[in-house]
C-alpha cells in the first residue's frame, strides 16, 4: 500500500512542478508527525499538501474523508515543527492543500491522476 501512496505523492509533484511550484521538501518527520509535500506557489505561498491516493469505488470519497479534524490537527502541529525547523520560511503565507489522486491498476504497473486539488483546504482554528 505504501508503494501505491507513493505513487501518489510522486504524481502530485509533478502536476505542482508542472504549474512552476519550488518542492522545499517531501515526506518530512518529526515527533509530531509527516508533511508529505512542502511547495512554495508561484503566488509566494507555502504550501503543506496532504496526498490521498485512492482506487476507483473508493469508500472515503477518494480520501477527502481521511482528513477528518484529528489528521488537521496532526497536520497543524507538524507544520508549525517544520516552520520551527526551517526559520526561512516562518514569514511566508501558509496554508494547508489536499491533492486527491486516483490509481488505475494494470499489468503494467498503473496509472496514477491527480483528481482534485483542493487550496486552502483546511484552515488553523
Amino acid at each position: 500500500m505504501r508503494r501505491i501512496g507513493n505513487g501518489g505523492e510522486e504524481a502530485v509533484v509533478r502536476w505542482l512542478r508542472a504549474q512552476q511550484w519550488q518542492i522545499v521538501a517531501r515526506n518530512w518527520g518529526c515527533r509530531r508527525g509527516e508533511l508529505d509535500i512542502v511547495a512554495y506557489s508561484p503566488g509566494g505561498v507555502l504550501a503543506f499538501v496532504e496526498v490521498k491516493t485512492r482506487r476507483p469505488q473508493n469508500w472515503d470519497a477518494d480520501g477527502l474523508e481521511a482528513i477528518a479534524h484529528r489528521k488537521q490537527q496532526k497536520l497543524i502541529g507538524t507544520a508549525q515543527e517544520f516552520l520551527q525547523a526551517h526559520p526561512q520560511w516562518h514569514d511566508s503565507p501558509c496554508r494547508f492543500d489536499v491533492a486527491l489522486v486516483l490509481y488505475q491498476p494494470s499489468p503494467v504497473g498503473g496509472c496514477y491522476r491527480v483528481h482534485q486539488y483542493l487550496e486552502d483546504a483546511f484552515t488553523v482554528e
